[in-house]
């Protein structure tokens, strides 16, 4: 067997990105590594250099390389075995992995092409689950949405979208305007999250501590994707003041 192709060190950046904004120092590596692998055609399989070599290379620590490196890992850019190095997967090579879904979750996970059909909107009131994420007094007003998706007539997928009123406002989204909601939740709140210094961490569960531990939520957002009338993948969001934060309920790709 041949030797594998290896990433050249010198193809990440020198210093970190974002790292003068004060962002989390593994979300800098996350965001340094995530960019390189975007910034070429990598073939599936190709290593990237160690956690020690990384490490020296921006002067930090390895335990910070291996926790950015396991996000990427559960985001499905790398592959990365227990004491192996970590690799190329080919999610990555395809361009479908979780970050990618910042433009339109929905369409990187449908394989086959999804349109908007029906969008309804009312008024909920906050549960004290909903209350607390969003630091709402528990019964307040909210704004939900739900956007169905159709390929060819048929049902594919469900957008869920909580939002407090006064959000809506300052990004000057009027509920009278249908075609300015459904806009406003395809394609406007991934445009905030992808410029507001974001980054993704990716749990399993999110505990009550971490959660008053967050920056002040914006909205919550579920994403369902179905097969007939079973639903295979369920996502939730939470966009904050500085990133995206995705909870992954269950994951099918």
């Amino acid at each position: 067997m041949g030797k594998r192709t290896e990433i050249p060190i010198q193809s990440f950046p020198a210093s970190l990105p974002g790292i003068e904004s004060g962002k989390s120092l593994y979300l800098c590596v996350y965001d340094a590594v995530r960019d390189c692998l975007l910034s070429e055609a990598w073939q599936a399989g190709t290593l990237l250099p160690s956690e020690g070599e990384l490490a020296s290379y921006w002067g930090i620590s390895k335990g910070t390389v291996r926790e950015a490196l396991y996000h990427l890992f559960e985001d499905g850019a790398i592959c990365k075995a227990q004491g192996r190095r970590a690799s190329v997967s080919h999610f990555q090579q395809e361009g479908n992995y979780l970050y990618q879904m910042l433009s339109s979750p929905v369409r990187s996970f449908c394989t086959e092409p999804v349109s908007p059909s029906l969008f309804s909107y009312s008024c909920v009131t906050a549960s004290r689950w909903m209350a607390s994420l969003l630091e709402l007094n528990e019964g307040m007003p909210l704004v939900k949405g739900v956007l169905d998706y159709s390929h060819e007539g048929e049902f594919r997928a469900r957008v869920v979208f909580y939002s407090s009123f006064v959000f809506l406002e300052r990004e000057k989204v009027r509920l009278d305007d249908e075609a300015g909601l459904v806009d406003f939740i395809e394609n406007t709140v991934y445009r905030i999250a992808d410029t507001s210094r974001s980054s993704i961490s990716v749990v399993d569960e999110v505990e009550d501590s971490e959660i008053s531990a967050m920056p002040l939520p914006l909205l919550f957002m579920e994403d369902h994707l179905y097969e007939g009338d079973r639903c295979f993948i369920d996502l939730r969001y939470y966009l904050h003041k500085d990133w995206f934060r995705i909870q992954t309920l269950r994951r099918k790709v």
